[in-house]
Parts: structure tokens; C-alpha cells; sequence
């Protein structure tokens, strides 16, 4: 038998992009992650800019105009998003733009610090399944 919710949800998902905000130096371990995804229902897009510190005006309006080319923003928190000040632009740019932001945790027992503008965002761990139907 088919689940019409879970189909529902694949529909409005498809081929609408998420922005992956993450600090530079967690690369590594958030490809590895979501090259795992093996769902359709998740398009991960990335910054295809420099993540340099602090971010120039510049180096802001590409920030600005990623994201606007997205449905959504997964803010993956490692040790040190919450120092990263091209993170902290990508979320301001996704609060900017009335966007639904969510928060994965790269390692959930790891208890790492949130970027002070997620203070109160729902933070979840790093679940295919939790995260579409947070995007949902």
C-alpha cells in the first residue's frame, strides 16, 4: 500500500533545492552525509563562493543570492558553526528572506554551541526522514 502522506510530500519536495549553511572546516563529514541521501524528495545545494572571514559586501549579496535560490536552509551545526561569520550571514540572509530554517546536528551527542541567531530554532539530528517532514 502506497503512503499518500509520504507522496504528498515527495510532490512538493521535488527538484526544490536546500541550501546547506556549515562551517568550512565540517566540509568533509557534511558531503560525506549527504551523499548518503539516496532520496529524491532532498536536492542539497552548497556555497559555490569562497567562505572567507569575515564576509566582504560582496561576498554577502552571493550569500544573498544562493539562498534565495532555495525552498530552505539546513544549518548543520559541528564545533564550530557558531564562530562562523559566513554562516551567521547565511542564516541572516534566509531570516531576510522569510525562509524555513532548520538545524541538523552533525554529531547530536556532541552538544555543540548554536550560532546565536538560531537561539530558540527547533534542532534536530541528522534523520532523512525527521528532516523532510520538518521541510515539508
Amino acid at each position: 500500500m502506497v503512503d499518500a502522506r509520504a507522496e504528498v510530500v515527495r510532490t512538493r519536495m521535488s527538484r526544490e533545492p536546500v541550501f546547506v549553511s556549515f562551517d568550512a572546516r565540517d566540509e568533509r563529514d557534511v558531503k560525506r552525509l549527504t551523499a548518503q541521501v539516496k532520496d529524491e524528495r532532498l536536492a542539497f545545494t552548497y556555497r559555490d563562493y569562497p567562505a572567507g572571514e569575515p564576509p566582504s559586501p560582496d561576498l554577502r549579496e552571493k550569500i544573498r543570492r544562493k539562498v534565495s535560490q532555495t525552498r530552505a536552509v539546513i544549518v548543520v551545526v559541528g564545533e564550530w558553526t557558531h564562530q562562523s561569520t559566513v554562516v551567521d550571514w547565511e542564516i541572516k540572509a534566509a531570516q531576510a528572506l522569510n525562509m524555513k530554517i532548520l538545524v541538523a546536528r552533525l554529531c547530536p551527542d556532541a552538544g555543540h554551541s548554536l550560532p546565536s541567531a538560531l537561539m530558540g530554532v527547533n534542532v534536530v539530528d541528522w534523520d532523512v526522514e525527521m528532516i523532510c517532514r520538518e521541510l515539508s
